[in-house]
């Protein structure tokens, strides 16, 4: 059961063994710290004394510097899922592993432990030529992408690179300032991927809905970008969102 792939079984067995069975559960309950689902390490976590763990911190950080290969990227995830700011250092110098594994295992320990510090190495990683990588890099920034540089992504975005890092760049401009992302979606509505057009379109349309539940005011620098924006781009933005858009201008601009 403890070799199970269905983890619900992996987990069963793994609590029988800590609570019915503790003469025999050490090594089982070690093994599963370093289980490849987090539900299986937090499981294991609630018995470090059963395991002669005297600090989960300690075992990872020892597990990241000396594991195999193939175990390091869950040692990394649970030194993310247990360890301070401070092991930030120890956990980056994986980003620029050979392994997908790895990296992915990286972006999600240094979001665990401090997005908002590591906003330049976690937008690297958004760059990650795999997929899973920047998709894991997106999740740590999504709650914290008003800090992520707005210019930044625009670069990102406007490049040749690959589609899942331009989309997910696009993701984080639409969870932008309320007035600062309106140009850059309003040229990604133009883009020649029509996935893209229509996510920057999808966004506009939220952006619509949402209007009134914030009060921001846009600057005259916004302004005029967005004039501008309008200008080049209305005849690719959403039915009606142009009007709408210069109707809200007015407001502060007459």
């Amino acid at each position: 059961m403890l070799k199970d792939r269905f983890m619900p079984v992996r987990r069963e067995a793994l609590w029988f063994l800590a609570t019915k069975r503790p003469d025999v559960a050490s090594q089982p309950l070690r093994s599963a710290l370093l289980d490849s689902h987090i539900s299986m390490r937090d499981t294991a976590r609630h018995f470090l004394t059963l395991a002669g763990v005297d600090s989960a911190r300690a075992f990872y950080i020892e597990a990241v510097r000396t594991s195999a290969d193939k175990q390091r990227p869950t040692a990394i995830r649970g030194l993310g899922e247990t360890g301070e700011k401070t092991d930030v250092e120890l956990i980056a110098t994986h980003l620029n592993s050979n392994s997908t594994k790895t990296r992915r295992a990286a972006a999600y320990a240094i979001g665990k432990l401090d997005t908002e510090g590591q906003l330049e190495k976690l937008t690297g990683a958004l760059s990650d030529t795999k997929s899973s990588v920047s998709r894991e890099a997106l999740k740590a920034l999504l709650p914290k992408a008003r800090h992520v540089p707005l210019d930044d992504l625009e670069k990102m975005f406007a490049n040749e690179a690959d589609f899942h890092i331009r989309h997910n760049a696009l993701a984080l401009i639409s969870h932008a300032d309320k007035w600062k992302k309106v140009p850059a979606l309003l040229k990604a509505c133009a883009d020649k991927e029509i996935r893209l057009a229509e996510q920057a379109a999808q966004a506009l349309r939220a952006w619509s809905a949402n209007y009134n539940s914030s009060f921001a005011e846009p600057t005259h620098e916004d302004f005029r970008k967005i004039s501008r924006g309008l200008s080049q781009f209305e005849t690719y933005l959403p039915n009606g969102f142009a009007a709408e858009l210069r109707a809200c201008l007015k407001i502060y601009f007459k």
